[in-house]
């Protein structure tokens, strides 16, 4: 699973669209099964790295001051894309051209 386009949202936002409680990953990493993302509120550079146990774990930055969940208390949301859109020219319009 690619990790750029899910987005992970609080509670808040879908009743206050605060921006504040909303981060969209923009990152091509490639989730493998077994792998895990920590999401810190704070600033750092992400990158990959292992557990105690050995296990892989991707370190996503959103780079805020305050927490997505300080301003809304209660669940987080987690949207995964479905599908993406590409414009692409098919082989015969690059033939008729």
């Amino acid at each position: 699973m690619r990790l750029r386009g899910h987005v992970i949202m609080s509670e808040a936002y879908l009743s206050h669209y605060s921006l504040d409680s909303i981060y969209a990953f923009t990152d091509e990493e490639q989730i493998h099964p077994g792998a895990f993302v920590i999401v810190h509120s704070g600033f750092g550079i992400n990158r990959w790295a292992r557990t105690k146990q050995g296990s892989m774990v991707y370190m996503c930055y959103i780079g805020a001051r305050e927490s997505l969940w300080s301003h809304a208390p209660g669940p987080m949301h987690i949207l995964c894309t479905q599908h993406t859109y590409e414009e692409r020219t098919s082989p015969i319009e690059e033939l008729v051209r």
